[in-house]
């Protein structure tokens, strides 16, 4: 297994970012320890936010909230899932799972300790920090859903709804297109869907080529 670390020097004088790294330890069965960066800015005592950000993007994505959320007086917690940003990237594909996203974010939540948050997802991070919410619901307050989803793994809802996320047993899910009339962006999208199977927490997530090889860089 092989681990990538993107150089400090590839984060230098980005607009609007100017934010010092932090890292936690992260693990998950199967995995050796990773890094996981994440943000922290605002009063170390104020009530804390945690920003979720979803697929292709990392911490980047939310910069300015962070500031006028931080500004407002609100400690800001904004990690990078494993694969994006200035967390550590597994080189294989097939070693990111939905289940291990769920217990690299709920390692960070645990190991800083965070209590009476506010939860904000986006995309990816809606399925995500929602499954950390269901796991260990104390921790948190508030959730703030933005344009995410949420997966519904029933077989019988199968062909009930045309956007379902629904389950075909021996622990498989097929997913749907929330907009079934719109193409996937990219060629190989479908096939991969296809490939996307049921985890410890609701469905193991299988990237596309393209965005997969985003995690590696």
């Amino acid at each position: 297994m092989s681990v990538l670390r993107t150089p400090d020097e590839r984060f230098a004088n980005l607009p609007r970012y100017p934010f010092t790294p932090n890292y936690v330890q992260v693990e998950t069965k199967g995995i050796p320890a990773l890094r996981m960066h994440y943000v922290d800015a605002g009063p170390a005592d104020a009530p804390t936010v945690v920003l979720v950000h979803g697929q292709p993007t990392w911490s980047f994505l939310y910069r300015d909230v962070i500031r006028v959320l931080s500004d407002a007086g609100l400690r800001v917690i904004a990690p990078d899932h494993i694969g994006f940003g200035r967390s550590d990237k597994l080189t294989e594909r097939t070693d990111y799972t939905f289940a291990r996203h769920i217990d690299w974010l709920h390692g960070l939540i645990t190991g800083l300790d965070l209590q009476e948050v506010t939860l904000v997802v986006q995309d990816w991070g809606g399925p995500i920090g929602l499954s950390v919410l269901a796991r260990d619901p104390d921790r948190f307050a508030r959730v703030v859903a933005t344009n995410t989803i949420l997966h519904t793994c029933d077989p019988a809802l199968e062909g009930e709804l045309t956007w379902a996320h629904h389950g075909v047993g021996d622990g498989r899910v097929l997913l749907g297109s929330d907009f079934p009339n719109i193409p996937y962006p990219y060629p190989d999208a479908l096939e991969s869907l296809e490939r996307a199977g049921l985890g410890a927490g609701w469905l193991r997530a299988v990237c596309h080529d393209n965005a997969a090889s985003l995690f590696a860089r």
